[in-house]
């Protein structure tokens, strides 16, 4: 297996291997601190040659300087509590958290949001956690940084979240801005303007 595949390995990053394989055992991360991290991913390329030892120990050096993930459904957890003296007696209402930190989702590093819609996790409130970290200019690579550009990106990543509590189905529309974007040049491609059928089911709704 290839390490881009240890996902588990969450707040550490993925190390790019140009296809090479690595033999590592399948094994429970659950518990481990960043120093066994560290030994274990070393371990990986001590048979290796030594351009995948010096990229692995580059990578290694640098792991103390990322910043963490952290868990959506915790931190949608930890706002519904908070928002629970303020439930809205509305069913369709949903509760929104914006943060900077990046966030994960199950087994899906980097997200740009994630929660329970139902509220089956939260005690029964919907709330979703929306993270701009990877909107911004330094992490997306744009040359400046824009305020705008960053309000419009979450602008755009709050309409999937808002338009599944209410049981739209996903469009195919690449430039509806709730098709599904697995990245941020995903979410630049995405209008401000919803595609006829999402329009058409949500009028439905009215």
């Amino acid at each position: 297996m290839t390490l881009a595949t240890l996902t588990a390995l969450r707040g550490i990053g993925l190390l790019i291997t140009n296809g090479a394989t690595i033999s590592i055992t399948n094994t429970d991360f659950t518990g481990w601190d960043r120093a066994r991290y560290k030994n274990e991913l070393l371990k990986t390329v001590e048979s290796g040659d030594a351009l995948r030892k010096f990229s692995m120990e580059a990578f290694i050096t640098k792991l103390d300087s990322r910043p963490p993930q952290h868990n959506a459904f915790e931190l949608g957890a930890r706002l519904a509590s908070i928002m629970a003296k303020y439930r809205s007696q509305d069913i369709r209402a949903l509760y929104v958290g914006v943060t900077g930190l990046d966030i994960f989702l199950g087994d899906t590093n980097f997200v740009f949001s994630g929660g329970s819609i139902s509220g089956s996790i939260n005690s029964g409130i919907p709330t979703i956690i929306l993270s701009y970290n990877r909107m911004t200019a330094k992490v997306a690579g744009d040359r400046f940084e824009s305020r705008k550009r960053v309000a419009t990106r979450l602008a755009k990543q709050l309409v999937p979240p808002t338009l599944r509590s209410l049981g739209i189905p996903r469009p195919t529309d690449p430039t509806d801005p709730y098709s599904y974007a697995d990245s941020i040049q995903r979410v630049d491609e995405a209008t401000l303007m919803l595609s006829t059928p999402t329009k058409e089911a949500l009028d439905k709704l009215r």
